[in-house]
């Protein structure tokens, strides 16, 4: 809620006989004390203000811990059995390899595939309803279920990559601004902007670059944004294969 225009003037009041009072306690004239100290008052409040965003940022930090930790311990709990339904979804085993994957309805394995939005490729099948799967991110390999249980960790994703291949990130960070431009992103390593992009996996287009190290992202909610990309030695965004339209 902002100052009325009253609080405003007690405010000035206030001030105004503070300075006076200290003028005279210093011996000087109270003009110079006032040219002295309005700079000051602009320093005192952004180490106020710097103080206060710190403070913030742990509590964020905080909660995003114990966030973090609650959705570990739902994790683990066993789901009750799913029923499968006519006109299944889910591929047969043998028609997955080559197939690019992101994790699906029942994933429960952390950030193994380098986090929401991330994709893989499906490198090796097992008839007893595994599959192997290799991360773009990091180069890992994983199998997960596919069938077992009547569970699915991960879903196929139908995408046109136009834009060749998508280097890992560790390479991607290293490129600059102007390689990102056009291309499809979603949440980075450094994400700290809540649910500007529409929530996590969505996918955005880089439309634009901004300042040294910032770039210009256009999201399917309709919101267009500035976030880093180098800038503050910080990347919040990731390169991945534009979807299919």
């Amino acid at each position: 809620m902002s100052l009325t225009q009253e609080q405003k003037d007690a405010f000035k009041a206030i001030f105004i006989e503070t300075v006076t009072n200290f003028a005279q306690q210093v011996g000087q004239a109270t003009e110079k004390v006032f040219l002295q100290i309005l700079p000051l008052t602009v320093v005192a409040g952004t180490e106020y203000l710097k103080s206060y965003e710190e403070d913030l940022k742990t509590k964020l930090e905080d909660c995003k811990t114990k966030s973090q930790k609650i959705i570990g311990a739902l994790s683990t709990v066993k789901e009750p059995e799913k029923v499968e339904k006519s006109g299944d979804k889910h591929l047969p085993l043998g028609e997955l390899l080559g197939k690019r994957v992101q994790r699906g309805e029942d994933w429960k394995w952390d950030d193994q595939d380098g986090g929401i939005g991330s994709f893989g490729k499906v490198v090796g099948v097992k008839g007893n309803g595994w599959v192997k799967v290799q991360w773009e991110s990091s180069r890992n390999e994983n199998r997960y279920r596919w069938g077992v249980d009547k569970a699915y960790d991960v879903k196929v994703v139908e995408i046109v990559d136009d834009l060749g291949d998508i280097p890992p990130l560790e390479e991607q960070i290293k490129k600059p601004t102007s390689w990102v431009i056009g291309k499809s992103v979603v949440r980075g390593r450094d994400w700290k902007w809540k649910d500007q992009d529409g929530g996590e996996g969505q996918i955005g287009e880089v439309i634009d670059v901004c300042d040294e190290g910032w770039v210009e992202v256009k999201w399917k909610n309709g919101m267009v944004c500035q976030y880093r990309w180098g800038g503050e030695n910080a990347f919040d965004l990731k390169v991945v294969p534009k979807p299919k339209e």
